[in-house]
């Protein structure tokens, strides 16, 4: 999920170099489920060894465009986050 093309954004925890494993949350059936939660265009997969061909969208917050937080298959109903890139933070009152 992580590219050295495009750097991930300082405030997320970077994800483990493979095979190295990452807790993942399952959200399904809809992206509905969200509060708020933006999407990337469709990216086409390449280089992995799944059996699926279909392109795939990243997960981003979409109140402060943080990301990628997970993905999805384009049309899938299985939304996946990274456990350790989901926070929830309360602003301070002043």
């Amino acid at each position: 999920m992580d590219s050295p093309d495009h750097p991930v954004d300082p405030v997320l925890d970077p994800l483990p170099t493979p095979p190295a494993t990452v807790q993942w949350w399952l959200v399904t059936p809809s992206p509905m489920e969200f509060e708020n939660v933006g999407f990337s265009r469709p990216v086409v997969r390449t280089g992995d060894n799944t059996a699926s061909s279909k392109p795939i969208k990243f997960l981003i917050c979409a109140d402060c465009d943080v990301g990628p937080l997970g993905w999805c298959e384009e049309g899938g109903k299985e939304f996946w986050l990274a456990c350790s890139r989901v926070k929830y933070a309360v602003p301070r009152s002043g």
